[in-house]
């Protein structure tokens, strides 16, 4: 939540120091992408652990010591 904003005020310092104007472009099409992916990726490999834990009846689970 705070890395884009905390990387553009770190960007602004930074070039502000070499006495430069290089605004910061946060390509946001590209960030949707990359969440939205990230987002299907966790939830693909989420399935495989949770399709086996959903087939597991709860007495088998309890009674193991």
């Amino acid at each position: 939540m705070i890395g884009i904003p905390l990387g553009r005020a770190v960007w602004r310092w930074f070039a502000g120091g070499l006495h430069t104007s290089a605004p910061a472009e946060t390509p946001l099409l590209w960030l949707a992408v990359a969440f939205l992916a990230a987002m299907l990726l966790a939830n693909l490999v989420a399935a495989v652990p949770g399709r086996s834990a959903a087939r597991t009846p709860p007495a088998v689970i309890l009674r193991d010591e």
